[in-house]
């Protein structure tokens, strides 16, 4: 199993560059893949119909949620931002995530 930093590395660094696929349309792809997400959401909640075991529900939804994952890293690296940048900014904006306020 590869760490972050390996997948980060080699999605920018490899298929971002090997992709024909331009920034315009790595956006609409990612569109595409957060609705396909939003449609997995909701067959988990039951406000969709479906056919499907409740595992291959998760399974999808889990499946549709590293698709855009993917599709966001690989957007990185066509825009052409460095793997050393994006770990950095990856890093900061977890940090901030992570932050909670207990009021």
């Amino acid at each position: 199993m590869k760490d972050i930093n390996t997948l980060v590395s080699e999605i920018i660094l490899q298929y971002s560059k090997k992709s024909t696929k331009n920034v315009s349309q790595h956006l609409i792809k990612l569109q595409e893949e957060v609705g396909e997400l939003a449609v997995a959401y909701l067959m988990s909640i039951n406000k969709k119909g479906h056919s499907k075991t409740k595992e291959q529900i998760r399974d999808n939804f889990l499946e549709e949620a590293c698709d855009c994952i993917l599709i966001i890293l690989s957007l990185i690296g066509k825009a052409k931002y460095s793997k050393k940048k994006t770990i950095e900014m990856l890093n900061k904006k977890f940090e901030k995530f992570c932050r909670v306020k207990v009021k």
